[in-house]
């Protein structure tokens, strides 16, 4: 299927509401809680050094997905890391019209349908 091709619902009419919050935003605020775990553990626990080695990948590997889903920005950065991945053979015209003559579509003597290509 072409990259062009696929469509998406438009989900701010169908998504389920819990307490006023969509199921979307309440996910990123659970996600998001929980990536405050670890992160508050290793405030309190790890040394200076150690602390920013370890504090910051963590942060940017649990809270970046929750971040997005909040920001309503992760189906546009999927979709740019999905393109970017992906292989579209692409046919472009020349604007040129051919002429043909009837002889060009007969094939050579020597050419027959049964030979091993």
């Amino acid at each position: 299927m072409a990259v062009s091709s696929e469509f998406y619902r438009d989900l701010s009419k169908v998504e389920k509401k819990i307490f006023k919050i969509s199921l979307r935003k309440a996910k990123a605020y659970a996600l998001l809680s929980l990536a405050v775990v670890p992160l508050t553990i290793e405030f309190i626990f790890l040394p200076d050094l150690i602390f920013y080695l370890v504090f910051f990948p963590t942060g940017a590997l649990f809270g970046t997905y929750p971040t997005l889903l909040l920001l309503d920005q992760w189906r546009e950065r999927k979709r740019k890391v999905e393109l970017y991945f992906s292989y579209e053979e692409r046919i472009y015209q020349s604007g040129q019209i051919r002429r043909y003559e009837k002889n060009e579509f007969n094939p050579d003597k020597s050419v027959k349908e049964t030979d091993e290509i």
